[in-house]
């Protein structure tokens, strides 16, 4: 063929491919057509047998296929059901055996009479185009899906600095250059795709080195699989001399938090000290006599916490205490607080005091601790007996308390300590008002209220002078002793109530050193409340310091050198105490000590951690793309290969020989010339990117099923783990391994981790169990056979297709107007119908898009971003874009199958492409043209203020995951009730509702969007004395500008549909969810449970890792609340599950002579959303582009073993699984997002 002959004519490739309409695309309507493909019912294979294409040459083809076998593959997959089950996602039919594998023969008329349609009408172009494709397809090696599956994965995961420009030249391959070619392009594609034997990971030095393998098992059980390897790895060098016992005794979620895990795993690292971490379960369940014993104890009081408890345990064993804990009821009250505060000579701002309950409660034991600090007996009497003062507001701005008079700003506190909801009021001279302060719920700590002038008359309050802080900034200062204090400065609350976050969640902060004042001043906090360890706040303002509150136990985050400091010195000081105590057993007779046996004795942890199981979704991973084209050409048919079922093509040669039949046709018009140079495109841009390939599915001739009719082509791409895909899923791991060493860390010495099939979910697991193993990614791998491919436990079967297209076709009418949410969705009941919300996006979607191709065409959009870190460029920006803006253009042509893939798409934008993001999207509302062409073609859209002004926000989110704890305490625990009450309080005024007793109460609020930058502004300006240009200061981020208003907006709206909408896919009604939930992971449900009784019966600990999708997580976390096991949180109050989200279970056991066994177990369910932040737009990125993954939060207590076994088996039978599945992608369309 000429060199030039497949050129398509004015091919411009900087100009976006066209998008297929829908009707080309559906291949479900209508009777057989050249732009549609019949699905056939025959998914059987018959041996030894091909589809056979008959074509009038005068050559005969043959290839012999060589497919790899199973021992020579590298990786592998169990498969432990029928043929043809649970195969690879949506890659096909059931796979083909091997013996099935044969030769691929292109007859003739007289070689086809027998078994194959005759093609003499074929065309003399048709009969050409084959000629010159022959050559090519002799190299040319489409896989089967059941060939893939042995291999586990067919090629490599690129770098993200390895993704080809679309508009790199490539050599174009043609059967005249086919020889000299062939070497450079496999060259070219071992440099991005691996032989087929194994994965990889990345490394700073080097790149993606390759991985370990993937194993076999011979058996579902995991009796087998505990046979597998193991790794861990223990602390180099000698252990030291053991020390002592540390005993930590606080609730789970505080212990396991990454300041705590880092501190306590550096004091045990050497083997001189052991943790005893008490838990949940002990603290809560057991009585103090049960609690084991320990020679130094970490504890301190967090909500739901039984701090009379702990204490009546530290008089009984005498642990030495770094943190007294009966001075931390102190810190309940404000009053009590300032008041010791300035007992001892630290300074705070001048106050006020209007008590209405009598002034602070005190029981004896608080009592005799402030008296031994100093306090006299006057001084605790007056301050424990107040009536309630007169006063009176003067004037607006006057506030007069027994004669003392204090002028607006002023500050409100209420006097109890969990109480976060401090006002602040404003004086009329400024513009009034108040600003009302909370603690931090999303990325807000406050908002400003134009109405709030009159101070509150419920309740006791402490009324301090508002301060203007220098730089407008607060100090939070945490000690370690008298002698260390570690500081940091933070923007100030009142400034404008927006908190900015690093990509961990956490809020940025500056660290900044004490004046020898302020030292002296920590020196005393930690002294007069003998809190080793604690935190406080204080302001500075012109060169002064004050303190304003004292919050105990805290540490500081994300600080290796405080961590360092912190282990270090309270090695110290348990080693001086360990002295004290081993000089008091010697001095003390041994009659003695039977005597005072509490203190003595030793006592065992009763409950002991013995594993735990873990589903986990994969990490971050680009946005999933795909193309969709029906051929009937014999040209296109002859790519399977002489196959009769789905194969898969994913390797740059063989996706040249698809580049180069696509030409081919063109030239020949084989097909329509408009698909054609759609497909040319698309595959010229992206056959290069990492994860790209084409599935090829034939239909079958219904009466005779050895001739193929058609050919399905599917262009796929997308879908790979990003470059931060690497660090969240190592965090994750790490993470794991830092909770485990300080619970049993003889459970590192029996890992078992499976994986799906998909490579994204592979890489996953990969990295994550590398850093769960503690191996060096740079110098350390897996060893052989360590991963397991379990694609009949977390691939997708097509068992509840029929169900789940049920479900989605009622989800279509809930969008039409006048459609009401039913109740299951728990639509917000302020919010406008669907219809409402989703026309609202539809003419956001309409004016961003005028905005983009305006930008587009106006200004160089190479120079919006210079650096793309996931291989894209602006034309395929645009590309994807323009998709969606095809999706939405109505309502009434808007899929709810296209809402999570927009959601998506823009949280992915927000994070990886901010900077093009912003630049796309921006305009000049001075510009008169663009102005004008909005005016006309989006109506008023660009006047139009927001659809609502309050967006459905999860209340666990805006609470940082945090819930309050019902009590289980015996009564008189006053402590539990205080917490509960305070919590729950502090919870019912950010919600504004009735008091809810649990989480699951609550589920979703409304609250205002986050301010504009000019709404920042003028509060700050008229809030404060300073007048001053420092609003401009009060926020850094661009998208807080008015004119990304509407692209705030459009992120909201798409949340509240991804929100409310998508997650039905899995059923709709809680009958729909419990069958879909089995239908889909009734296998990975038994699996766990067998992983479960098997900890149960040995004695060592053991942690089990399933890697999957998006999917199996909720379809799974469907079954278990559908099991009628109790739950702390309703199931409609979690929120959104992100990359990474995992549903954990935690066995425990204890001795016990009642049971047969001598023994009893529990299992404590729990659950992370995994990498989730609430907007994504206003988070702090790094390089990394990371978002760290949420702690896991409690969905049960601990519960009775054989209770969730049995409720959750109750459930089992409800469904019968068909003995062949054929796989299916049942993300899609609605939950795309995975």
């Amino acid at each position: 063929m000429p060199g030039n002959s497949n050129q398509l004519p004015g091919k411009d490739k900087s100009l976006p491919i066209p998008i297929p309409s829908v009707d080309s695309l559906d291949n479900t309507k209508n009777p057989p057509s050249s732009d549609s493909i019949p699905s056939s019912n025959n998914t059987s294979s018959t041996p030894s047998k091909r589809p056979l294409i008959g074509l009038s040459l005068q050559h005969k083809i043959s290839q012999p296929m060589s497919p790899l076998s199973l021992s020579a593959s590298k990786y592998s997959v169990i498969d432990e059901h029928p043929p043809g089950q649970f195969l690879d996602k949506d890659e096909g039919k059931n796979g083909a055996d091997d013996d099935d594998v044969d030769r691929l023969t292109i007859k003739n008329d007289a070689d086809s009479s027998s078994t194959a349609t005759d093609l003499t009408s074929s065309s003399p172009a048709t009969e050409k185009a084959i000629a010159s494709l022959a050559p090519m397809l002799e190299s040319f090696a489409p896989k089967t899906s059941a060939e893939e599956s042995k291999d586990g994965i067919s090629n490599n995961l690129g770098d993200s600095s390895n993704y080809l420009s679309p508009n790199e030249n490539q050599n174009a391959l043609t059967a005249d250059n086919l020889t000299t070619n062939e070497a450079s392009l496999k060259a070219k594609s071992n440099s991005r795709a691996n032989s087929l034997s194994s994965i990889t990971t990345f490394t700073p030095d080097n790149g993606y080195n390759s991985l370990s393998k993937l194993h076999k098992t011979i058996s579902n059980s995991s009796n087998t699989s505990r046979k597998s390897i193991s790794i861990h790895k223990e602390p180099e060098g000698p252990a030291l001399p053991k020390i002592g016992k540390i005993g930590v005794c606080a609730m789970d979620a505080k212990v396991m938090s990454k300041p705590c895990r880092r501190i306590l795993n550096r004091l045990i690292e050497n083997g001189e000290f052991e943790t005893i971490i008490f838990g949940d379960k002990v603290i809560l369940d057991e009585s103090i006599e049960n609690w084991p014993t320990c020679d130094f104890l970490v504890s301190f009081f967090s909500t739901g916490f039984p701090l009379d408890k702990a204490i009546s345990y530290v008089n009984y064993r005498k642990p030495y205490i770094i943190n007294d804990l009966v001075l931390q009821k102190c810190l309940w009250d404000r009053r009590l607080v300032l008041s010791i505060l300035n007992h001892a000579n630290v300074p705070t701002p001048q106050r006020l005091e209007i008590s209405r309950d009598g002034g602070p409660h005190l029981d004896n034991q608080l009592w005799d601790k402030l008296k031994e600090v100093g306090m006299t007996e006057h001084q605790l009497h007056k301050l424990t007996n107040q009536l309630e003062p007169n006063w009176e507001m003067l004037d607006d701005d006057t506030l007069c308390v027994e004669g003392e008079i204090m002028k607006k700003p002023f500050v409100e506190k209420p006097v109890d300590g969990e109480d976060h909801n401090v006002y602040i009021y404003y004086p009329k001279s400024t513009g009034g008002g108040g600003r009302r302060l909370f603690r931090k719920i999303g990325n807000k700590s406050s908002e400003f209220d134009p109405e709030l002038t009159t101070p509150r008359t419920e309740g006791s309050f402490i009324y301090e002078k508002f301060m203007d802080t220098d730089n407008f900034e607060d100090v939070k200062a945490y000690t370690v002793g008298p002698n260390f204090c570690h500081a940091e400065t933070r923007k100030s609350p009142v400034v404008d109530g927006i908190v900015r976050r690093n990509t961990h969640g956490k809020e940025i902060r500056f660290i900044t050193e004490l004046s020898e004042h302020e030292t002296t001043m920590a020196q005393n906090v930690s002294k007069i409340f003998k809190q080793t360890i604690c935190g406080f706040d204080l302001l500075r303002v012109n060169g002064e310091s004050y303190v304003i509150d004292v919050n105990g136990f805290s540490f500081v985050k994300d600080n290796n050198e405080y961590y360092d400091s912190c282990a270090s010195i309270l090695r110290n000081l348990f080693i001086e105490a360990k002295k004290s105590r081993d000089l008091l057993k010697t001095k003390i007779p041994r009659l003695s000590q039977l005597l005072h046996k509490s203190q003595f004795e030793e006592k065992e942890q009763k409950w002991v951690f013995k594993g735990l199981v873990s589903v986990i979704r994969h990490a971050d991973r680009t946005p999933k793309q795909k193309f969709k084209y029906s051929f009937r050409s014999p040209l296109f048919i002859s790519l399977l290969k002489g196959h009769k079922e789905e194969v898969i093509i994913r390797a740059v040669p063989d996706l040249q020989v698809v580049l180069e039949t696509v030409k081919i046709a063109y030239e020949k018009e084989l097909e329509d010339l408009k698909k054609l140079k759609q497909l040319r495109g698309a595959l010229e841009k992206k056959m290069n990117f990492p994860g790209t390939k084409i599935q090829l599915k034939p239909a079958l001739n219904k009466e005779n099923p050895e001739v193929v009719e058609k050919v399905q082509l599917i262009l796929k791409w997308g879908g790979e783990p990003t470059h931060s895909a690497k660090h969240q899923a190592s965090d994750v791991g790490e993470q794991l391994r830092q909770n485990i060493k300080l619970l049993n860390r003889n459970a590192l010495q029996d890992v078992k981790v499976f994986t799906s099939s998909e490579r994204r979910v592979i890489t996953s697991a990969q990295l994550s169990t590398m850093a769960l193993l503690g191996l060096e990614k740079e110098h350390e791998t897996l060893p052989d056979d360590f991963l397991i491919i379990r694609k009949d436990l977390l691939d997708d079967s097509n068992a509840a297709k029929d169900l789940m297209d049920k479900v989605k076709k009622k989800l279509k009418p809930l969008l039409r107007q006048g459609a009401e949410a039913p109740p299951q969705f728990t639509w917000p009941p302020k919010m406008p119908e669907p219809f409402v919300v989703i026309k609202r996006v539809c003419e956001l979607m309409n004016f961003h898009q005028q905005i983009m191709q305006y930008n587009f065409d106006k200004y160089d959009v190479e120079e919006f971003q210079k650096s793309w870190c996931c291989g894209e460029d602006p034309m395929l920006f645009k590309e994807r874009w323009d998709k969606l803006f095809q999706e939405f253009t109505t309502v009434e042509k808007t899929h709810p199958s296209k809402i999570s893939e927009l959601y998506d798409t823009m949280k992915y934008d927000a994070l990886h492409n901010r900077q093009f993001l912003q630049r796309v999207f921006s305009f000049d509302p001075n510009d008169e043209a663009l102005i004008s062409k909005l005016s006309e073609t989006c109506g008023n859209t660009i006047n139009s203020s927001g659809l609502v002004s309050e967006y459905p926000i999860n209340i666990l989110a805006m609470n940082n995951f945090k819930i309050p704890n019902e009590s289980t305490t015996t009564s008189g625990n006053n402590s539990s009730t205080h917490s509960g009450s305070n919590s729950t309080n502090n919870l019912a005024s950010i919600t504004s509702s009735s008091t809810p007793i649990s989480a699951g109460s609550l589920g979703w609020v409304l609250k205002d969007a986050t301010s504009t930058i000019n709404d920042s502004s003028s509060n700050n300006d008229s809030n404060t004395h300073k007048k001053t240009s420092s609003s401009k200061n009060s926020s850094n981020n661009p998208f807080d500008h008015p004119t990304f208003a509407r692209l705030r907006e459009l992120y909201r709206l798409s949340k509240v549909l991804f929100d409310f909408i998508c997650p039905q896919e899995y059923g709709i009604k809680d009958e729909e969810k419990l069958d879909i939930g089995l239908l889909t992971s009734l296998p990975l449900a038994k699996q766990i449970l067998s992983d479960i009784q098997d900890m149960k019966k040995h004695d060592t600990a053991a942690v089990v890792n399933y890697f999957t999708k998006e999917s199996h997580i909720y379809t799974l976390l469907n079954v278990i609340y559908e099991s009628q096991i109790p739950m702390k949180i309703a199931r409609n109050a979690l929120p959104e599950l992100d990359y990474l989200s995992q549903i954990v279970f935690e066995l425990y056991e204890s001795g016990d002579a009642n049971s047969p066994t001598g023994k009893k177990h529990s299992i404590r369910l729990s659950l992370s959303p995994g990498c989730h932040t609430q907007d994504p737009l206003d988070v702090q990125l790094d390089d990394d582009h990371y978002i760290g993954c949420i702690p896991r939060i409690s969905l049960t207590r601990h519960l009775d073993m054989d209770l969730v076994t049995q409720r959750l088996k109750s459930r089992f039978t409800r469904v019968s699984l068909p003995k062949k599945f054929t796989p299916v992608n049942i993300s899609s369309p609605l939950a795309t997002g995975i």
